[in-house]
Formats: C-alpha cells, sequence, structure tokens
C-alpha cells in the first residue's frame, strides 16, 4: 500500500502490481466482509485497492482476471482472530461420510415427527 501512496501515479504500474493479486485481495475482502471481529480499516483498504484496480485496468485484462476468480478451485481462506491478526489456511474439506451422517439424522427427524 505504501509503494501505490508514495509512487508517481501512473494506472500502468498500479494494473501490474495489483493485478496479480486480485484473486487473493477478493477472496480476503470476502472474508472480512463476513467476520465482524476483523479490523474496519483493513477491511476498506482492502476494499478500496479492488475498487482503485477496477477503475484503471484495461477491460481485457480486467476480464480475464475476473474470469480467472470464478475458475480458481479457492483451496485456502483467510482466518482471523480476536486480536486482528490473519492468516492464510487450508480450506477445511467436509468429508463425505458427513453428508451421509446428515441424511440419516434428517431421515430420523422425519420418522420422528411421524409418531406425533
Amino acid at each position: 500500500m505504501t509503494l501505490l501512496l508514495n509512487a508517481e501515479t501512473s494506472p500502468t504500474l498500479v494494473t501490474k502490481l495489483l493485478s496479480p493479486l486480485i484473486a487473493t485481495l477478493y477472496r480476503m475482502s470476502y472474508d472480512l466482509s463476513r467476520f465482524k471481529t476483523a479490523d474496519p480499516q483493513l477491511r476498506e483498504s482492502v476494499l478500496s485497492l479492488l475498487k482503485s484496480w477496477a477503475k484503471i485496468v484495461e477491460e481485457n485484462e480486467g476480464a480475464s482476471v475476473l474470469w480467472a476468480l470464478s475458475e480458481n478451485d479457492n483451496d485456502c481462506e483467510w482466518k482471523f482472530d480476536a486480536e486482528g491478526n490473519f492468516w492464510k489456511a487450508p480450506r477445511q474439506v467436509i468429508p463425505n461420510n458427513c453428508e451421509a451422517l446428515r441424511l440419516m439424522d434428517t431421515e430420523a427427524a422425519r420418522k420422528k415427527s411421524k409418531h406425533f
């Protein structure tokens, strides 16, 4: 952020610096918006970077970067603690047998409701 604030204003520089980071910034912005304890200043800074990039990026480059977001496999997520620290961690995968357990619970609840 400091580099962008102190550098000569150049759409090309901003685009070249931010385009490779847009997927990460977008995921981080999403995760920051989900956590009430996230630092509001950090949330606003990340959102401002995304908005600034969107205003100056060339149409073709912007479209390809945004399409890459939808094609990415989202294998990680941002974690936050109460002190405002954040880090990137592997996304937790729910085992397939959890779906089977949920279905069994639903079936048991349906049978129980028939008896009343």
